[in-house]
């Protein structure tokens, strides 16, 4: 009795980590479209439409989500993260949210812009908001506790906005506007450059500023004078861009229906694609840690790409967006499942304990009886047993790795685990045609047609499921 109990409490284990918060989600239809990710600090900072604000910790190989925020009546989009609080385009209005504590996220500030919110940037005590039709908003926010705006200007339509060194950047149509931001109450205007495109979000890396472009460009701009902004260089891309991040020497670019590339711009005058990785889905956008770029994906999936050769990145993992599950919760349910595994074992242990000598008598009547069995019906005793453990070995496999989170990869453990299940029913059929009424081979055959029949009914309910997922 006292193995069962280690038993019991052998599963208690094995349900906590299959439960465990890194490890369980609930496996619904992808519902998420994951837009725009920030990386702070080992944590991924996504917004979704519907979803709300998801906080993954990626410190890990499998990130795992420890955080949302999903009110109703919010639209999120662009995000911008800084210490202990994100800064967001909700719709038409700025949203900074207190991230402080991800399991417990809080609305601290909104504002109706009356227009579309398009990008957030934030420099210093200020955040910068590009809202299309409206121009751009300026909010202080040194005191969180006292948000205020402090400039607004509608002569412009923003379509991205940039703040670096008292100095702001705005695109309006085909043209890039500088401004000089040191006395903020009084910002006045000090270049304009035009392009022959139309002009998008913006990046800067060292003295160039990197801006999306109408048809799949990058315009690189030299603004090392503000007041005489040079074009240096442009390059097109396999497909429409939807977000870049310039680091260092190059630029990661989320390719819209294309995929992912990479430019070097080592020579900036003459910067060159090195590497295009093509993916299925439409990708939304793009941020660095380290060696690690991470990619978003209107599918809810974000993509983990190994960068570390530029000229030949690859895919090392892939998430997809679900909120976290209560850890307290999976422990509740581990607990009772471990204490009712426990209970049910030991009442066994009990009753094979009280009823020994009758199982005992019962196991020498069999092996006397099996020693008087035909070959042939040994032969199918053994293939029927074989065939049993052999579908739930496979069974069990397929299980524990179908309430891991679904991207499709149990899909192929599940086909196996349908067809054993289907071979245990072929077999059960041809041990009960071939054997006596009564007899212990055709009790094992029942047993397989049976036992085969319900798990290829929940197998291939499983693989519908995972299949509606992926």
């Amino acid at each position: 009795m006292l193995c069962f109990l280690l038993f019991g409490i052998l599963l208690f284990f094995l349900f906590s980590s299959c439960l465990n918060i890194q490890y369980f989600y609930v496996n619904s239809k992808v519902q998420y479209k994951a837009r725009y990710i920030t990386i702070d600090n080992n944590l991924a900072y996504i917004t979704s439409d519907p979803g709300g604000l998801f906080i993954y910790n990626i410190s890990v190989y499998d990130p795992y989500p420890i955080g949302n925020f999903d009110e109703k009546g919010h639209t999120l989009q662009d995000l911008y993260v800084e210490n202990d609080f994100a800064y967001l385009a909700d719709g038409q209005n700025l949203l900074i949210l207190n991230i402080s504590d991800p399991r417990n996220i809080m609305e601290k500030y909104h504002f109706n812009l009356n227009g579309d919110c398009l990008e957030v940037f934030k420099s210093d005590d200020l955040v910068f908001v590009a809202a299309a039709s409206k121009g751009f908003y300026i909010f202080n926010v040194s005191n969180i506790d006292n948000i205020h705006e402090i400039y607004h200007n509608e002569q412009y339509e923003v379509r991205g906005i940039y703040s670096e060194n008292n100095i702001l950047y705005i695109t309006d149509s085909n043209k890039l506007i500088l401004f000089n931001s040191t006395d903020i109450q009084n910002i006045s205007e000090i270049a304009t450059y035009h392009s022959d495109q139309l002009l998008f979000k913006i990046d800067k890396s060292e003295n160039y500023l990197h801006i999306i472009c109408f048809d799949g460009k990058i315009e690189i701009i030299d603004v090392s004078n503000p007041s005489n902004p040079i074009k240096t260089s442009n390059y097109t891309t396999p497909g429409n861009i939807e977000e870049i991040d310039c680091v260092g020497k190059y630029t990661y670019i989320a390719n819209a229906n294309m995929g992912f590339s990479i430019a070097n711009n080592s020579d900036i005058s003459s910067p060159k694609i090195i590497s295009n990785l093509e993916l299925i889905g439409y990708y939304l956008d793009v941020d660095t840690l380290g060696n690690k770029v991470y990619l978003t994906s209107d599918s809810g999936r974000i993509y983990i790409l190994n960068v570390a050769y530029p000229t030949a990145p690859c895919v090392i993992n892939v998430f997809s967006l679900e909120k976290p599950v209560n850890p307290i919760r999976n422990m509740v349910i581990a607990i009772v499942l471990g204490i009712s595994a426990s209970i049910l074992l030991a009442a066994i242990a009990f009753v094979v304990y009280k009823k020994r000598e009758k199982i005992k008598e019962w196991i020498i009547k069999e092996i006397e009886k099996a020693g008087k069995m035909k070959r042939e019906d040994k032969i199918l005793l053994i293939v029927g047993l074989v065939s049993f453990l052999t579908a739930l070995a496979v069974s069990i496999a397929f299980f524990i790795y179908f309430f891991k989170p679904i991207n499709g990869e149990a899909f192929p453990l599940g086909v196996v685990h349908t067809v054993m299940c289907l071979i245990n029913v072929v077999v059960g059929t041809t041990i009960i045609s071939n054997t006596k009424k009564g007899s212990n081979v055709r009790i094992i055959g029942k047993f397989n047609l049976v036992v085969g029949a319900i798990f290829t009914i929940i197998g291939g309910f499983c693989l519908f499921v995972i299949i509606m997922v992926s």
